[in-house]
């Protein structure tokens, strides 16, 4: 590893540091699956904060996020393709899910309930406001039978694989 990667992986949080170096480790013993996947890693990684957070403040040591981080999982089993999101203190009511042939958005707003004002705080980590999320499908998909279900802050999206095109090209799910 260059003297200038080391440099700018101590500047990253520690989780994103463990998660650079997994990556680069998957890197060198040529686990990644293809270069299409590293470059959707590389995109979600430059792209899943704003622009601004470069030169946001620090607070307690730590920097603090100014977007809603959406961790996803996607996954084939037999019959279809799963997506599982974790969405902590969003509401049902407020989650969004548009389903292409191959793609899926997850869209949203988290609102703060209690309005404070006038406080010091020591640590300010709690992030509101709006959400979204697009991610390619690893196969072919039926959309008009694809099912969303969210429980205790975790969106799953169940949809069945499809071997031939599907005549329905779009669809917005609602969320059970």
């Amino acid at each position: 590893m260059l003297e200038r990667e080391r440099d700018l992986l101590r500047d990253r949080p520690q989780g994103q540091q463990e998660q650079v170096q997994r990556q680069q480790q998957d890197v060198q013993e040529g686990r990644s699956s293809s270069p299409f996947a590293q470059m959707d890693r590389l995109f979600d990684e430059v792209f899943k904060r704003p622009f601004f957070s470069l030169w946001s403040t620090r607070m307690g040591g730590e920097e603090t996020e100014q977007q809603i981080y959406l961790p996803v999982d996607i996954f084939e089993d037999g019959e279809s393709v799963n997506v599982r999101a974790e969405l902590p203190g969003i509401r049902k009511e407020d989650v969004n899910v548009q389903l292409n042939l191959d793609s899926i958005t997850i869209s949203g707003k988290k609102f703060n309930e209690q309005r404070v004002q006038e406080r010091d705080f020591y640590r300010l980590e709690c992030s509101y406001g709006s959400f979204s999320r697009t991610c390619q499908l690893p196969a072919e998909i039926i959309v008009d039978k694809a099912r969303a279900v969210f429980k205790d802050g975790i969106l799953e999206v169940r949809i069945p694989k499809s071997m031939e095109s599907t005549r329905l090209h779009s669809r917005k799910l609602t969320v059970e």
